[in-house]
């Protein structure tokens, strides 16, 4: 089947830019009055206390003052999604982090431990507080905070993306290699815990993949079996700009520059987001115009190979478990 047939169907069919799989998001907080308050929620109005209480104390008894901090250090380090909490996420004002924290924390002594906290809470009082008080502490910063997050985890909610492709089609999970073997459509995630598998199958297959060679051992995000053909997947979830994205389309770019000995197994890049639609446009800025010229170069050079968006994806499949 013609690559470039599929590039052109992905240039004039567009993603939709808004992803209906999971429009609630990820959760920490209760929906209503009626729901239970959440584990976060309880740690998250219990760290307010102990800034009040420290507050109080910290100019009239130090002792207390730092039995709070230890308080307070236990309960960070030991509640999940606690970084989506105002005061840690003070933590980026300061030039500092929640990940930058807990690597400290395991390496410092406990005065050290109260030293560090201390300075981050005065600076906290000094900025924060005071005007969180007067505007009112609320738990749904907890939601916006996990709200902001979900970019970060872009990688995922693309993964996912094409996993509910992959499931309407019929396609099953393999999780081991006579599951692979027994199904005609399957799929694994060897970049998500079935990189044992992975490797196995392009043994079996005598698949060289030399591209985890230049990219520091890199598997890729998918891989899919329909009947006797392999399809290696590179997925991005790409919106609006930044450096970052344009290192990623480059590295799909390079993808498709890989061939195997046999026409049944393809590399494919698949492009979620905005990107796709600068790509289709007729006016290129220059560096998106080499992009587009080294996709066709890449595809004319591969011909088993394919560059793709989501709906792209979508026909690639219908048309090879159709054949």
């Amino acid at each position: 089947m013609n690559n470039i047939f599929y590039f052109n169907y992905s240039l004039e069919n567009k993603d939709n830019l808004i992803n209906n799989n999971e429009p609630s998001g990820f959760l920490v907080i209760s929906k209503n009055k009626s729901e239970n308050a959440t584990p976060l929620m309880k740690a998250n109005d219990l760290l307010t206390k102990l800034i009040i209480s420290y507050n109080v104390v910290k100019d009239i008894d130090k002792q207390t003052a730092y039995k709070i901090i230890d308080q307070i250090n236990d309960l960070i380090i030991t509640t999940k999604q606690i970084n989506y909490s105002a005061f840690c996420a003070y933590f980026q004002v300061i030039n500092f982090s929640y990940s930058a924290f807990i690597s400290q924390f395991h390496v410092l002594n406990k005065n050290e431990r109260r030293e560090l906290m201390k300075k981050i809470l005065d600076l906290y009082i000094e900025n924060r507080h005071g005007m969180y008080e007067y505007h009112g502490y609320s738990n749904q910063a907890l939601q916006v905070s996990a709200d902001l997050s979900i970019s970060r985890r872009k990688g995922v909610y693309g993964i996912n993306n094409l996993k509910s492709i992959l499931d309407s089609n019929n396609f099953v999970h393999a999780y081991t290699k006579e599951a692979f073997n027994n199904n005609n459509l399957c799929y694994l995630f060897p970049d998500k815990g079935d990189k044992k598998l992975f490797n196995e199958i392009l043994t079996l297959n005598n698949v060289k993949f030399t591209f985890r060679e230049t990219r520091d051992n890199k598997n890729p995000d998918v891989l899919i079996k329909i009947n006797d053909h392999i399809f290696i997947i590179e997925h991005k979830l790409t919106n609006g700009k930044g450096g970052s994205q344009n290192a990623e389309i480059n590295e799909l770019v390079q993808f498709i520059n890989y061939n195997e000995e046999s026409s049944k197994q393809h590399y494919v890049s698949c492009l979620q987001g905005d990107y796709f639609q600068k790509l289709s446009s007729a006016v290129k800025e220059p560096k998106i115009k080499s992009q587009y010229n080294n996709i066709l170069l890449n595809l004319d050079k591969c011909p088993n190979n394919f560059f793709v968006n989501g709906e792209g994806f979508k026909k690639i499949i219908q048309d090879y478990t159709s054949k």
